[in-house]
């Protein structure tokens, strides 16, 4: 095997290329380096210069609306200010607001004041007042309602109660003597002519018979007049059909037969008058002072009446 001689020269000569591609990388390494910083450097001031721009923009727009605020409250101000001059002209002052720096004022604004007082306790006690009423009064119409509500019906009912009394007073006393399944046919009609009846005065419904009564337009109805020697004009003498009253209230008028002055009271009542006219009482002697008077010249005074009785029939 062969081994070539190692030549010093060319050693050298490789050691110097080395070094020269050393100082060579090291440059570029340096010279890239600073192209690095100069555009990092540039980036740097392009983003303050953009910074700052940013910043005076802000820094207008705030100034503008600042000023536009201003300008706002500005005129806000002056609308105001002339809403309230306006205000101050349209409404004028009260009595108090004008003499309240006028010491001499001062009682006459404590008249004022007091009477104002016055008229407000007025209507107070008014409004107060009609209220009250209004409450009384739809309390009544409620009882009313309930208390009369059943009127109708109930004077349909009466209908029923006449002809149940109808057809008691039809049966002659002498044939229920004699025949006991018909008597006994007349004591249950009258049961339930009771029962109705009391059905009616639980619910308020109270039976009128005025027979010997005077004729009361209120609650009678004349049906017809009769002449009577027993009875005064005007009494009632027959009942055709008795009335009824619900809670005092007329449902139904009792229909009656009045009592009329016949012949005979008639002819006591002229005799009576002529003896009036002639100054003497009854037996033929002339009046006292005390019958005169009382009977105003008539006798004793038992003419007179019989004379009004007259003239009112």
């Amino acid at each position: 095997m062969s081994t070539d001689p190692i030549n010093p020269e060319d050693g050298t000569a490789k050691n110097a290329a080395t070094d020269s591609k050393a100082t060579a990388t090291a440059a570029n390494d340096d010279e890239a380096k600073g192209t690095g910083a100069k555009s990092t450097e540039a980036k740097s001031t392009e983003a303050k210069s953009a910074e700052a721009e940013s910043t005076e923009a802000k820094s207008a727009e705030a100034e503008s609306a600042e000023a536009e605020s201003a300008e706002a409250e500005s005129t806000e101000a002056e609308s105001t200010e002339a809403k309230s001059a306006g205000a101050d002209k349209a409404a004028p002052k009260s009595v108090w607001a004008k003499d309240a720096d006028d010491p001499s004022a001062a009682t006459d604004l404590v008249a004022t004041l007091e009477d104002e007082i016055a008229d407000l306790n007025d209507q107070l006690l008014r409004a107060l007042a009609e209220a009250e009423n209004v409450r009384r009064r739809a309390r009544k119409e409620k009882e009313d309602t309930g208390r009369f509500a059943i009127s109708d019906f109930a004077r349909d009912m009466l209908g029923i109660a006449d002809n149940l009394h109808r057809a008691i007073e039809t049966i002659p006393d002498a044939v229920l003597s004699e025949d006991h399944e018909l008597n006994g046919f007349y004591q249950g009609v009258q049961l339930v002519e009771r029962d109705v009846l009391q059905a009616f005065e639980r619910h308020g419904i109270v039976q009128i018979s005025p027979l010997g009564e005077k004729f009361d337009h209120n609650f009678h109805q004349a049906m017809f007049e009769i002449e009577d020697h027993d009875a005064e004009p005007g009494t009632v003498v027959q009942l055709m059909a008795p009335g009824y009253v619900i809670h005092g209230r007329l449902l139904r008028p009792a229909m009656v037969g009045l009592a009329k002055a016949g012949p005979k009271k008639d002819a006591e009542a002229r005799g009576a008058t002529g003896a009036a006219k002639d100054g003497k009482g009854p037996s033929g002697a002339a009046d006292t002072p005390a019958d005169a008077d009382n009977g105003n010249g008539n006798g004793n005074g038992n003419g007179a009446a019989a004379a009004k009785g007259a003239k009112a029939d």
